[in-house]
């Protein structure tokens, strides 16, 4: 699958909220393409915010990577769907942030 169609299928399913319903209850299953590490850091009002950092696991610490930040929906947290769209992100390359949004 081409990341241009990739791409557009992960924004179709954000758009209709096919995932969310899906995946409500639980955060996704591990891949074994995908390391997770856990990271926090403060917001500009000073909050500290918990995250999943979500990377391939063949990753080269001496390479730049693309990098995406992940948010979800007013009532979601960093393991309901922006996790599991940061991990499909991570499977395909890209380094992803999944964090807890502080209203």
């Amino acid at each position: 699958m081409s990341i241009k169609l990739a791409t557009l299928a992960l924004g179709a399913l954000m758009t209709f909220g096919t995932v969310t319903q899906a995946f409500a209850s639980a955060p996704p299953a591990p891949s074994d393409k995908v390391t997770v590490e856990r990271v926090t850091f403060k917001n500009r009002i000073n909050i500290t915010v918990a995250g999943d950092l979500y990377m391939p696991k063949n990753i080269d610490k001496s390479k730049k990577y693309s990098a995406i930040v992940v948010g979800h929906t007013f009532t979601g947290v960093k393991e309901q769907t922006a996790g599991l769209h940061a991990q499909k992100l991570a499977e395909l390359g890209y380094i992803a942030l999944a964090f807890d949004a502080s209203f």
